[in-house]
């Protein structure tokens, strides 16, 4: 009878694209604000002003970082503990949602913005018996049979009486 939360998203990644979003804007675009979207398929982060120059994609994807356009605030984030190290935010994303069987996310300029994209299961659950990041359904206390049903109420909304 008790509440069990299964995570569609690694918590430690949105967390990461979302501090990332405040600690790396472009603050002297004022009138602009961090925008944080939850769909049914996915989470996006848009954040005012595009990577500093010349900073790619792919630099950060490789961790190949040049400075920060907001030092203080990146140094008062990773002294608060909620910035991890200073340089590995983006492989941290890449690694968590990786861990739990889901896609990369995605990084993409706009007009003068940064956006991340977290692509989600379509909140399907899956069971794994030997996963780190993802339930075990069995140490809920569930039989076979009870993962089976639910799943399929869950996965391929199937009504059961």
């Amino acid at each position: 009878m008790n509440r069990v939360n299964i995570d569609e998203y690694p918590i430690k990644a949105i967390r990461e694209g979302f501090i990332n979003a405040l600690a790396h804007r472009n603050y002297e675009r004022s009138s602009s604000f961090v925008e944080f979207y939850i769909f049914n398929d996915r989470i996006e982060i848009i954040s005012p002003g595009k990577l500093k120059y010349p900073l790619t994609i792919e630099d950060i994807k490789n961790d190949e970082g040049i400075g920060h356009r907001n030092e203080r605030i990146c140094d008062m984030f990773y002294k608060t503990n909620y910035m991890e190290h200073i340089g590995r935010g983006i492989s941290q994303m890449i690694d968590e949602m990786k861990k739990s069987g889901l896609e990369e996310p995605e990084f993409s300029e706009g007009n003068d913005s940064f956006k991340v994209v977290f692509k989600g299961n379509g909140g399907k659950i899956s069971h794994h018996e030997n996963s780190e990041n993802i339930i075990n359904l069995k140490d809920l206390g569930l039989n076979q049979r009870q993962i089976i049903i639910l799943t399929e109420i869950i996965n391929n909304n199937v009504s059961m009486t």
